[in-house]
Protein backbone atom coordinates (compact mmCIF):
# COMPACT_ATOMS: atom_id res chain seq x y z
CA UNK A 1 0.00 0.00 0.00
CA UNK A 2 1.06 3.33 -0.87
CA UNK A 3 1.18 6.37 2.08
CA UNK A 4 1.46 10.42 1.52
CA UNK A 5 1.16 12.81 4.27
CA UNK A 6 1.02 16.45 3.71
CA UNK A 7 1.77 18.96 5.90
CA UNK A 8 0.62 22.55 5.40
CA UNK A 9 2.86 23.70 8.34
CA UNK A 10 1.52 26.15 11.03
CA UNK A 11 -2.17 26.41 9.02
CA UNK A 12 -4.06 26.09 12.02
CA UNK A 13 -5.03 29.67 13.94
CA UNK A 14 -7.53 31.60 15.67
CA UNK A 15 -10.88 32.88 14.37
CA UNK A 16 -10.04 36.17 12.75
CA UNK A 17 -12.54 39.47 13.08
CA UNK A 18 -11.47 40.43 9.66
CA UNK A 19 -12.58 36.65 7.63
CA UNK A 20 -16.21 37.19 10.01
CA UNK A 21 -14.51 35.00 12.80
CA UNK A 22 -13.24 32.25 10.56
CA UNK A 23 -10.02 31.18 10.98
CA UNK A 24 -7.40 31.04 7.63
CA UNK A 25 -8.15 27.47 7.11
CA UNK A 26 -11.87 27.72 7.75
CA UNK A 27 -12.05 30.26 5.27
CA UNK A 28 -10.23 29.05 2.39
CA UNK A 29 -11.56 27.44 -0.61
CA UNK A 30 -10.41 23.71 -0.47
CA UNK A 31 -12.32 21.29 -2.86
CA UNK A 32 -9.52 18.69 -2.93
CA UNK A 33 -9.87 18.85 1.16
CA UNK A 34 -14.12 18.94 0.86
CA UNK A 35 -13.58 16.02 -1.33
CA UNK A 36 -11.15 14.08 1.44
CA UNK A 37 -13.30 14.73 4.25
CA UNK A 38 -16.71 13.45 2.29
CA UNK A 39 -14.86 9.87 2.12
CA UNK A 40 -12.30 9.94 5.23
CA UNK A 41 -11.96 10.89 8.67
CA UNK A 42 -11.56 13.77 10.62
CA UNK A 43 -9.56 13.48 13.98
CA UNK A 44 -7.03 16.46 16.19
CA UNK A 45 -4.03 15.62 17.16
CA UNK A 46 -1.60 16.58 20.32
CA UNK A 47 1.75 16.55 18.95
CA UNK A 48 3.70 18.20 21.55
CA UNK A 49 3.16 17.17 25.38
CA UNK A 50 2.39 19.87 27.52
CA UNK A 51 4.28 18.03 30.80
CA UNK A 52 7.90 17.88 28.49
CA UNK A 53 10.36 18.52 30.98
CA UNK A 54 12.57 20.61 30.11
CA UNK A 55 9.50 22.29 27.88
CA UNK A 56 9.25 21.42 23.99
CA UNK A 57 9.51 24.35 21.85
CA UNK A 58 6.40 24.94 20.07
CA UNK A 59 6.71 24.18 16.07
CA UNK A 60 7.86 22.06 13.50
CA UNK A 61 11.09 20.20 14.35
CA UNK A 62 9.81 18.83 18.00
CA UNK A 63 6.24 18.47 16.53
CA UNK A 64 7.91 16.52 13.30
CA UNK A 65 9.62 13.67 15.96
CA UNK A 66 5.51 13.09 17.25
CA UNK A 67 4.30 12.60 13.38
CA UNK A 68 7.00 10.28 12.32
CA UNK A 69 6.17 7.93 15.88
CA UNK A 70 8.60 9.03 18.24
CA UNK A 71 8.54 10.64 21.79
CA UNK A 72 9.82 14.30 21.31
CA UNK A 73 10.39 14.67 24.71
CA UNK A 74 12.39 11.72 24.28
CA UNK A 75 14.44 12.71 21.37
CA UNK A 76 14.51 15.81 20.60
CA UNK A 77 18.07 17.45 20.87
CA UNK A 78 17.82 20.76 20.19
CA UNK A 79 16.68 23.07 17.03
CA UNK A 80 20.39 24.61 16.13
CA UNK A 81 22.02 20.58 15.81
CA UNK A 82 18.40 19.40 13.61
CA UNK A 83 19.21 22.53 11.16
CA UNK A 84 22.81 21.67 11.30
CA UNK A 85 22.09 17.66 10.19
CA UNK A 86 19.08 18.87 7.59
CA UNK A 87 21.99 20.99 6.28
CA UNK A 88 24.58 18.57 6.48
CA UNK A 89 27.37 20.59 7.59
CA UNK A 90 30.84 18.78 8.78
CA UNK A 91 29.25 18.51 12.60
CA UNK A 92 30.87 16.31 14.89
CA UNK A 93 28.30 14.49 17.59
CA UNK A 94 29.89 16.04 20.31
CA UNK A 95 30.13 19.55 18.98
CA UNK A 96 27.32 22.17 20.63
CA UNK A 97 26.06 23.65 17.63
CA UNK A 98 23.96 27.04 18.66
CA UNK A 99 21.72 29.07 16.17
CA UNK A 100 22.56 32.67 16.07
CA UNK A 101 19.79 35.51 15.56
CA UNK A 102 20.79 39.26 15.24
CA UNK A 103 18.21 41.12 17.43
CA UNK A 104 17.23 44.91 17.01
CA UNK A 105 16.21 46.22 20.63
CA UNK A 106 14.64 49.43 20.91
CA UNK A 107 14.01 51.34 24.17
CA UNK A 108 15.05 48.62 25.85
CA UNK A 109 12.29 46.08 23.78
CA UNK A 110 13.07 43.37 21.47
CA UNK A 111 11.47 43.95 17.70
CA UNK A 112 10.36 41.22 15.76
CA UNK A 113 12.87 39.96 13.18
CA UNK A 114 10.61 40.91 10.69
CA UNK A 115 11.22 44.15 10.86
CA UNK A 116 15.03 43.89 10.72
CA UNK A 117 16.16 42.54 7.50
CA UNK A 118 19.48 42.03 7.48
CA UNK A 119 21.08 40.88 4.01
CA UNK A 120 23.12 37.17 4.55
CA UNK A 121 26.35 38.85 3.15
CA UNK A 122 25.97 41.48 6.03
CA UNK A 123 24.87 39.31 8.53
CA UNK A 124 27.91 36.96 8.38
CA UNK A 125 30.41 40.15 8.58
CA UNK A 126 28.92 40.94 12.01
CA UNK A 127 28.22 37.85 13.18
CA UNK A 128 32.27 36.81 11.97
CA UNK A 129 33.12 40.54 13.79
CA UNK A 130 31.50 38.88 17.17
CA UNK A 131 33.86 36.05 17.47
CA UNK A 132 37.06 36.91 18.97
CA UNK A 133 35.77 39.90 21.09
CA UNK A 134 33.49 37.17 22.87
CA UNK A 135 35.96 34.63 23.42
CA UNK A 136 34.68 32.45 20.58
CA UNK A 137 37.84 31.74 18.40
CA UNK A 138 37.98 28.43 17.70
CA UNK A 139 34.60 28.23 16.62
CA UNK A 140 32.89 27.62 13.41
CA UNK A 141 30.70 29.84 11.63
CA UNK A 142 28.27 28.69 9.18
CA UNK A 143 26.07 31.95 8.29
CA UNK A 144 23.66 32.57 5.68
CA UNK A 145 22.17 29.31 4.98
CA UNK A 146 18.44 29.32 3.40
CA UNK A 147 15.77 28.49 6.10
CA UNK A 148 12.09 28.34 6.45
CA UNK A 149 9.64 30.78 4.72
CA UNK A 150 9.05 34.26 6.79
CA UNK A 151 12.28 34.06 8.37
CA UNK A 152 15.77 35.12 8.42
CA UNK A 153 18.57 32.90 6.89
CA UNK A 154 19.78 30.30 9.47
CA UNK A 155 22.97 30.98 10.79
CA UNK A 156 25.10 28.32 12.68
CA UNK A 157 27.63 28.01 15.19
CA UNK A 158 29.33 24.89 16.48
CA UNK A 159 31.64 24.74 19.45
CA UNK A 160 34.43 21.92 19.26
CA UNK A 161 34.47 19.64 22.49
CA UNK A 162 37.99 20.69 23.17
CA UNK A 163 36.44 24.69 23.34
CA UNK A 164 37.60 26.83 26.33
CA UNK A 165 33.90 27.76 26.52
CA UNK A 166 32.85 24.43 26.65
CA UNK A 167 30.03 23.93 29.80
CA UNK A 168 26.56 22.36 30.49
CA UNK A 169 24.90 24.05 28.21
CA UNK A 170 22.27 21.63 28.26
CA UNK A 171 20.69 23.87 31.35
CA UNK A 172 20.32 27.02 29.24
CA UNK A 173 17.37 28.04 28.28
CA UNK A 174 16.81 30.97 25.94
CA UNK A 175 13.99 31.64 24.27
CA UNK A 176 13.32 31.58 20.40
CA UNK A 177 14.03 35.21 18.58
CA UNK A 178 10.17 35.25 17.70
CA UNK A 179 9.13 34.13 20.99
CA UNK A 180 10.81 37.26 22.88
CA UNK A 181 9.75 40.04 19.87
CA UNK A 182 7.77 42.50 21.89
CA UNK A 183 9.37 41.60 25.32
CA UNK A 184 11.72 43.49 27.56
CA UNK A 185 15.70 42.05 26.90
CA UNK A 186 15.67 42.38 30.10
CA UNK A 187 13.13 39.77 30.98
CA UNK A 188 13.85 37.90 27.89
CA UNK A 189 17.27 37.21 29.25
CA UNK A 190 18.65 33.49 28.54
CA UNK A 191 18.42 31.51 32.22
CA UNK A 192 20.00 28.57 33.25
CA UNK A 193 23.08 27.81 35.89
CA UNK A 194 26.60 28.85 35.00
CA UNK A 195 25.69 28.13 30.97
CA UNK A 196 22.51 30.99 31.72
CA UNK A 197 24.65 33.54 32.75
CA UNK A 198 27.59 33.07 29.86
CA UNK A 199 24.58 33.18 27.21
CA UNK A 200 23.49 36.81 29.35
CA UNK A 201 27.01 38.06 29.02
CA UNK A 202 27.69 37.19 25.49
CA UNK A 203 24.27 39.03 24.74
CA UNK A 204 25.15 42.22 26.87
CA UNK A 205 29.14 42.06 25.67
CA UNK A 206 27.85 42.09 21.98
CA UNK A 207 25.76 45.54 22.07
CA UNK A 208 29.23 47.47 21.87
CA UNK A 209 31.10 45.18 19.43
CA UNK A 210 27.78 45.90 16.87
CA UNK A 211 27.22 49.63 17.81
CA UNK A 212 30.54 50.28 16.28
CA UNK A 213 30.80 48.53 13.75
CA UNK A 214 30.68 50.22 10.14
CA UNK A 215 27.53 48.30 8.69
CA UNK A 216 25.68 48.67 11.68
CA UNK A 217 26.26 52.96 11.42
CA UNK A 218 25.48 52.42 7.62
CA UNK A 219 22.26 51.10 8.69
CA UNK A 220 21.17 53.52 11.26
CA UNK A 221 22.10 56.43 8.44
CA UNK A 222 19.60 55.11 6.11
CA UNK A 223 17.08 55.09 8.43
CA UNK A 224 17.31 50.90 9.38
CA UNK A 225 17.03 49.41 12.78
CA UNK A 226 20.16 48.60 14.37
CA UNK A 227 21.33 45.33 15.08
CA UNK A 228 22.08 46.16 18.44
CA UNK A 229 22.43 42.32 20.37
CA UNK A 230 23.55 38.70 19.28
CA UNK A 231 21.31 36.07 20.39
CA UNK A 232 22.63 32.58 20.85
CA UNK A 233 19.79 29.69 21.53
CA UNK A 234 18.20 26.24 20.25
CA UNK A 235 21.82 25.03 21.43
CA UNK A 236 22.43 21.14 21.45
CA UNK A 237 24.68 18.00 20.20
CA UNK A 238 24.00 15.73 17.46
CA UNK A 239 24.57 12.11 19.43
CA UNK A 240 22.31 13.55 22.75
CA UNK A 241 22.28 10.83 25.49
CA UNK A 242 19.82 8.29 24.28
CA UNK A 243 16.36 8.30 25.97
CA UNK A 244 16.75 5.46 28.79
CA UNK A 245 19.88 4.37 27.26
CA UNK A 246 17.97 3.25 24.09
CA UNK A 247 19.07 4.43 20.74
CA UNK A 248 16.60 5.70 18.04
CA UNK A 249 15.54 3.14 16.33
CA UNK A 250 15.85 3.74 12.25
CA UNK A 251 11.98 4.43 10.44
CA UNK A 252 12.18 2.23 8.06
CA UNK A 253 13.05 -0.54 10.83
CA UNK A 254 10.37 0.95 12.79
CA UNK A 255 7.85 0.75 10.52
CA UNK A 256 8.78 -1.84 7.95
CA UNK A 257 8.34 0.80 5.20
CA UNK A 258 10.42 2.70 2.79
CA UNK A 259 9.97 6.87 3.19
CA UNK A 260 11.04 10.02 1.45
CA UNK A 261 10.57 13.74 2.65
CA UNK A 262 10.84 16.74 0.75
CA UNK A 263 10.91 20.31 3.28
CA UNK A 264 11.18 23.64 2.77
CA UNK A 265 13.08 23.84 6.38
CA UNK A 266 16.19 22.07 7.68
CA UNK A 267 15.61 21.17 10.56
CA UNK A 268 12.44 19.47 9.40
CA UNK A 269 14.96 17.49 6.93
CA UNK A 270 16.95 17.04 10.17
CA UNK A 271 14.71 15.19 12.20
CA UNK A 272 13.84 13.09 9.18
CA UNK A 273 17.41 12.23 8.61
CA UNK A 274 17.77 11.44 12.67
CA UNK A 275 15.18 9.10 11.46
CA UNK A 276 16.94 7.27 8.95
CA UNK A 277 14.77 8.88 6.69
CA UNK A 278 15.94 9.62 3.12
CA UNK A 279 15.20 14.01 2.95
CA UNK A 280 15.82 16.58 0.08
CA UNK A 281 15.51 20.28 1.20
CA UNK A 282 13.98 22.48 -1.31
CA UNK A 283 14.52 26.26 -1.35
CA UNK A 284 11.53 28.23 -1.81
CA UNK A 285 10.76 30.62 -4.30
CA UNK A 286 9.92 34.21 -3.24
CA UNK A 287 6.39 33.28 -4.36
CA UNK A 288 4.85 30.85 -1.76
CA UNK A 289 2.86 29.53 -5.68
CA UNK A 290 6.10 28.99 -6.83
CA UNK A 291 6.98 27.11 -4.32
CA UNK A 292 4.46 24.82 -3.74
CA UNK A 293 4.24 23.63 -6.79
CA UNK A 294 8.13 22.88 -6.52
CA UNK A 295 7.28 20.56 -3.90
CA UNK A 296 4.24 19.35 -5.35
CA UNK A 297 6.19 18.09 -8.33
CA UNK A 298 8.78 16.57 -6.35
CA UNK A 299 6.43 15.14 -4.46
CA UNK A 300 4.29 13.25 -7.18
CA UNK A 301 6.94 11.54 -8.46
CA UNK A 302 7.96 10.60 -5.18
CA UNK A 303 4.93 8.81 -4.79
CA UNK A 304 5.88 6.41 -7.24
CA UNK A 305 8.98 5.19 -5.92
CA UNK A 306 8.97 5.27 -2.53
CA UNK A 307 6.19 3.41 -0.22
CA UNK A 308 5.97 6.58 2.70
CA UNK A 309 6.13 9.81 1.07
CA UNK A 310 5.87 12.91 3.79
CA UNK A 311 6.45 16.35 2.25
CA UNK A 312 6.02 19.83 4.41
CA UNK A 313 5.70 23.74 3.35
CA UNK A 314 6.00 25.85 5.52
CA UNK A 315 4.02 28.78 3.57
CA UNK A 316 1.18 29.10 5.58
CA UNK A 317 3.56 29.53 8.63
CA UNK A 318 5.20 32.09 6.56
CA UNK A 319 1.60 34.53 5.81
CA UNK A 320 1.54 33.97 9.71
CA UNK A 321 4.53 35.80 10.56
CA UNK A 322 4.76 38.60 7.96
CA UNK A 323 0.99 39.01 6.25
CA UNK A 324 -2.40 38.95 7.07
CA UNK A 325 -5.62 36.52 7.69
CA UNK A 326 -6.83 37.13 4.05
CA UNK A 327 -3.12 36.40 3.03
CA UNK A 328 -2.66 33.41 5.01
CA UNK A 329 -6.06 32.44 3.54
CA UNK A 330 -4.43 32.48 0.21
CA UNK A 331 -1.43 30.57 1.26
CA UNK A 332 -3.77 28.02 2.14
CA UNK A 333 -5.30 27.73 -0.71
CA UNK A 334 -2.14 27.53 -3.10
CA UNK A 335 -0.68 24.86 -0.84
CA UNK A 336 -3.92 22.90 -1.93
CA UNK A 337 -3.68 23.47 -5.70
CA UNK A 338 -0.01 23.25 -6.35
CA UNK A 339 1.00 20.62 -3.57
CA UNK A 340 -1.94 18.48 -1.93
CA UNK A 341 -4.03 18.29 -5.42
CA UNK A 342 -0.85 16.42 -7.40
CA UNK A 343 0.44 14.36 -4.35
CA UNK A 344 -3.11 13.24 -4.08
CA UNK A 345 -3.95 12.59 -7.97
CA UNK A 346 -0.07 10.53 -7.85
CA UNK A 347 -1.37 8.54 -5.40
CA UNK A 348 -4.64 7.92 -6.68
CA UNK A 349 -3.43 7.03 -10.16
CA UNK A 350 -1.11 4.18 -8.09
CA UNK A 351 -1.88 0.63 -8.83
CA UNK A 352 -3.35 -0.81 -5.48
CA UNK A 353 -4.78 0.47 -2.15
CA UNK A 354 -3.47 4.14 -0.64
CA UNK A 355 -3.73 6.52 2.10
CA UNK A 356 -3.37 9.90 2.53
CA UNK A 357 -2.87 12.16 5.71
CA UNK A 358 -3.17 15.90 6.07
CA UNK A 359 -2.47 17.80 8.95
CA UNK A 360 -0.98 21.72 9.84
CA UNK A 361 1.24 20.11 12.40
CA UNK A 362 1.15 22.85 14.89
CA UNK A 363 -0.61 26.10 15.04
CA UNK A 364 0.71 29.92 14.27
CA UNK A 365 -1.40 32.23 15.44
CA UNK A 366 -1.14 35.76 13.33
CA UNK A 367 -2.68 37.34 16.83
CA UNK A 368 0.91 37.29 18.62
CA UNK A 369 2.77 35.75 15.27
CA UNK A 370 4.01 32.93 17.37
CA UNK A 371 3.64 29.15 16.40
CA UNK A 372 1.62 27.38 19.52
CA UNK A 373 1.67 23.65 20.22
CA UNK A 374 -2.14 22.96 21.37
CA UNK A 375 -4.33 20.24 19.43
CA UNK A 376 -4.39 20.54 15.86
CA UNK A 377 -6.93 18.90 12.96
CA UNK A 378 -6.05 16.08 10.76
CA UNK A 379 -7.47 14.26 7.86
CA UNK A 380 -6.78 10.70 6.81
CA UNK A 381 -8.07 8.91 3.79
CA UNK A 382 -8.04 5.96 1.37
CA UNK A 383 -7.96 2.27 2.16
CA UNK A 384 -10.32 1.20 4.95
CA UNK A 385 -10.85 4.62 6.01
CA UNK A 386 -14.74 5.90 6.50
CA UNK A 387 -16.90 7.85 8.03
CA UNK A 388 -20.37 7.54 9.84
CA UNK A 389 -20.70 12.11 9.98
CA UNK A 390 -18.40 13.98 7.33
CA UNK A 391 -16.73 16.95 9.27
CA UNK A 392 -14.99 19.75 7.43
CA UNK A 393 -11.35 20.42 7.66
CA UNK A 394 -11.49 22.96 10.61
CA UNK A 395 -10.14 23.05 14.37
CA UNK A 396 -13.49 23.93 15.38
CA UNK A 397 -14.77 20.17 13.92
CA UNK A 398 -11.85 18.70 14.91
CA UNK A 399 -12.45 19.53 18.09
CA UNK A 400 -15.54 17.65 18.35
CA UNK A 401 -14.45 14.74 15.97
CA UNK A 402 -14.69 11.27 17.61
CA UNK A 403 -11.20 10.69 16.55
CA UNK A 404 -8.51 12.00 19.37
CA UNK A 405 -5.37 11.34 19.49
CA UNK A 406 -3.89 12.55 22.72
CA UNK A 407 -0.53 11.61 22.29
CA UNK A 408 0.66 12.54 18.81
CA UNK A 409 3.43 9.57 18.30
CA UNK A 410 0.72 7.12 18.21
CA UNK A 411 -0.86 9.12 15.28
CA UNK A 412 1.66 7.18 12.74
CA UNK A 413 1.36 3.29 13.79
CA UNK A 414 -2.75 4.38 13.21
CA UNK A 415 -2.08 6.14 9.76
CA UNK A 416 -0.38 3.01 8.73
CA UNK A 417 -1.94 0.02 10.02
CA UNK A 418 -5.06 0.88 11.81
CA UNK A 419 -8.11 -1.64 10.18
CA UNK A 420 -5.19 -3.11 7.84
CA UNK A 421 -3.73 -5.96 10.17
Amino acid sequence: MKYAIVILGGAADEPQPELDGRTPLEHAELPVVRGLCEAGRLGRVRFLPDDAKPPLPAGAAAAMFALLGYDPGRRYPGQAPLGAIGLRLPVQPDDWVFNLSLLSVLDGVVQPESAVSVPPEEARELLAALLDPLGLSGCTLHAGHASGAGVQPAHLLVMPADHPERCAWSEAVAHRPEDIAGLPLKKAMPVGGAAGERLQQWVTQSQAVLAEHPLNRARVEMGEPPVTHLWLWGQGTLDPQPAAGRPMRPWPEKFGRSAFLLATDPAVCGVALRAGIETELVALDPSHDAGSATLGERAAQAVAEHDVVIVYTDAPCAASLSAGPADKSRAIELAEQHLLKPVHYALSAQPGPHRLLVTPLHTTALRTQREQSGPVPFLVAGEKITTVVPRPFTEAAAEHADLQVAFGHELMEFFLKGGVR
